[in-house]
């Protein structure tokens, strides 16, 4: 008997630290923290984040909401980067992606924060970036010399 109740004891054990793990993973994204979205305006993206260590409950908040504005910039910049491609693939050249989203990202410069959200129960940090449509053929522009226009849907055209 006593060796049933030691397993029946371990795989509860197991099982509650499974169920645990797999709650710490769970991220519950707030209604606004969608797929990058495109409209006549702009393009809205979310991010977020999470602190690499814990620290105080305000430097980990900060390093979270450092880390989901990191993600953020970098889903924006790839999905520039994924018009431009598609952008030249019209033009019958191929560019990289990955190569295109990394020059982008460096040049994106100050982007406005709309909206922003901290799970204290997860300490996950969701930020909301948006990019205006005219910023978008100035950065297009700056990073690979070409002029080019914005339509409605977020594609690129001469």
């Amino acid at each position: 008997m006593p060796i049933l109740v030691r397993s029946v004891l371990i795989l509860g054990t197991l099982l509650l630290l499974n169920a645990c793990a797999v709650q710490r993973g769970v991220i519950e994204r707030p209604d606004w923290a969608a797929v990058p979205v495109w409209d006549s305006s702009g393009m809205s993206v979310t991010g977020h984040g999470v602190s690499d260590y814990s620290t105080n409950s305000n430097d980990e908040a900060q390093l979270a909401e450092e880390n989901a504005l990191k993600e953020a910039r970098k889903l924006l910049a790839r999905e520039l980067a994924k018009a431009y491609v598609e952008y030249m693939a019209t033009q019958k050249e191929t560019v990289s992606e990955e190569e295109a989203a990394g020059k982008i990202v460096r040049q994106l410069g100050n982007i406005v924060a709309r909206q922003r959200y901290y799970d204290d129960q997860r300490r996950v940090y969701f930020i909301q970036l948006y990019l205006p449509a005219h910023r978008v053929p100035e950065i297009i522009h700056a990073v690979f010399g070409v002029q080019i226009k914005v339509g409605e849907n977020g594609k690129l055209h001469a």
